[in-house]
């Protein structure tokens, strides 16, 4: 019983760790995506 709840535990942890590396994943890649269409505004203000 313990090690049953262990493994769906640990499973369960990992899944969550996947899934919020993937969310921070894609947080910074539309961050980088954000930040490059700054500064190509900011470019073209300049130029």
């Amino acid at each position: 019983m313990a090690v049953k709840v262990m493994r769906t535990l640990r499973i369960v942890s990992t899944i969550a760790g996947v899934v919020a590396g993937v969310m921070e994943l894609r947080n910074m890649y539309f961050r980088r995506k954000r930040m490059w269409h700054v500064l190509r505004r900011l470019i073209r203000q300049v130029g």
